[in-house]
């Protein structure tokens, strides 16, 4: 006899195994929640000012560009639990929308690609939560900390593409009240077989209870430990398709985009993660 699927357990192919292990299950099957100890954590942030014209067509249905500022984060993590003390980096762009659902109207971040270092949360981010993630060469952070300098880089197959900086830093105080705004994803995959057409195609947001749902108080796994502003620099290069076969698409219409004024940068050191677990599909 063979198996059978567990019920509310969290499965990936190959299923013949049994529920998967990752971020949000152990190996016993229970769910994963977040960690005060787990991972440690910089982030680095640029925020920049473009022409609205140029995001509004990589909206999706449904979606209203709000400013038209792009903000980019590179997350490098250490110490991660569920990879036994491993670590990944991590790099997101992200747009400010409204999103008109069938029932719900959300205002949050459009993430609109998330490049990993990582296999591992690469594929149960895309298949758990619809997280538009792709895999690119994301070195660990160039930190100068006497001259107040950090680097970060992005590339494929040896072809740099994205290259930002922070310079003349300076610690600020801490902002514990700082608020947080959902995250919205297009999760999107093809019907096999029936090519063109979806198997599966919704927006998911993260940060957001259901509509309705009983409020549950708000933990707080993370604690900021350090944080500094600057002044920052960006910039995408163009790419041939010899140069990025299966990313120049996404690389190429972010280098068109203008930096008309960059309007924030910042590093900040954080120790804990919230989990994903509450990211839902949206009404």
């Amino acid at each position: 006899m063979g198996y059978e699927f567990v019920k509310g357990a969290i499965y990936r192919m190959p299923t013949h195994f049994g529920p998967a292990l990752g971020p949000r299950q152990m190996a016993n099957g229970s769910p994963r929640a977040g960690s005060k100890t787990s991972p440690h954590t910089h982030t680095t942030a640029v925020s920049f000012r473009t022409d609205p014209a140029k995001l509004t067509v990589l909206m999706p249905p449904g979606f209203e560009l709000g400013q038209p500022i792009v903000s980019i984060t590179c997350t490098y993590m250490k110490e991660i639990d569920w990879l036994a003390g491993r670590g990944y980096n991590v790099v997101g762009v992200n747009v400010p929308v409204t999103y008109y659902g069938k029932r719900e109207v959300i205002s949050g971040l459009l993430r609109l690609v998330t490049w990993e270092s990582l296999a591992d949360p690469i594929i149960t981010g895309r298949e758990e939560l619809g997280f538009p993630k792709v895999y690119g060469e994301i070195p660990d952070l160039e930190w100068e900390r006497a001259r107040g300098r950090a680097r970060t880089q992005v590339g494929w197959g040896g072809f740099k593409f994205l290259e930002y900086e922070i310079t003349n830093m300076v610690e600020k105080p801490i902002d514990t009240a700082e608020e947080r705004v959902p995250g919205l994803h297009v999760k999107y995959v093809p019907r096999t077989g029936e090519w063109g057409e979806a198997d599966v195609c919704y927006v998911t947001v993260n940060g957001l209870p259901k509509p309705g749902s009983q409020p549950v108080p708000r933990q707080n796994w993370v604690t900021t430990v350090k944080r500094f502003t600057g002044k920052g620099s960006v910039a995408f290069n163009h790419a041939t398709w010899e140069q990025l076969p299966t990313l120049s698409n996404i690389v190429n219409p972010l280098a068109d985009l203008d930096v008309f004024e960059v309007v924030a940068a910042s590093l900040t050191e954080t120790i804990g993660s919230a989990g994903l677990r509450g990211v839902r599909i949206v009404e």
